[in-house]
């Protein structure tokens, strides 16, 4: 990673943290005003109780509490009431930020291919090779050659005393691999020309 790309990467963690903290503070300010809000309900309630308290004791004492009670103008207070739960916001706002989420992708090909057992065809056609070196340094040894016109190449080990011959494929560079073919790890037919083809 570059340093410019871990700058860019850190700029966007520090707007990412940046953000998270405006939308906490907003909260905590919704929260702050709700509080506030039931503070003055608390407030008038208690005022309203105090003057209808004055109101039932002003009636209790009088000699003719119809008449008294006419007088009284309950409207204020009702509306006091009103007020104060007009002001408390209920349900407040508050901005959470949505979540990057990145989803990888998949390649289920592999998958696929070993749960249908999927057998992998590969045809060479051998005879469109011809011999090019013969290498007889190695005691007991033989390695040979072969190269295809397209530059392609194959080189057999020999192993004279065991009776055993063992492979390997190349697409290129015939040269640079059989001027050290002892140093290559060789396989059988069938394998080496799997591992070519994948």
């Amino acid at each position: 990673m570059t340093a410019k790309e871990i700058k860019e990467n850190n700029r966007k963690r520090l707007e990412s943290k940046r953000n998270q903290l405006a939308s906490g503070i907003d909260t905590a300010k919704n929260v702050q005003q709700m509080v506030d809000s039931f503070k003055t309900l608390t407030k008038e309630l208690d005022k309203s109780q105090k003057t209808m308290e004055a109101i039932i004791k002003t009636i209790s004492n009088a000699k003719s509490p119809e008449v008294v009670a006419s007088k009284v103008n309950l409207k204020p207070i009702a509306d006091s009431i009103q007020d104060a739960f007009n002001s408390i916001d209920f349900r407040p706002v508050v901005n959470v930020a949505a979540p990057k989420v990145t989803v990888p992708k998949l390649d289920l090909q592999p998958l696929i291919d070993v749960m249908s057992e999927k057998e992998i065809q590969v045809e060479v056609e051998l005879e469109d090779f011809r011999a090019q070196d013969i290498n007889n340094e190695e005691i007991g040894v033989q390695y040979i050659g072969f190269v295809h016109p397209s530059g392609a190449w194959y080189i057999i080990k020999n192993e004279v005393e065991k009776d055993k011959m063992r492979y390997k494929f190349g697409k290129s560079d015939y040269e640079k691999f059989f001027a050290a073919p002892d140093t290559y790890e060789y396989t059988t037919l069938d394998r080496a020309i799997y591992e070519i083809q994948t």
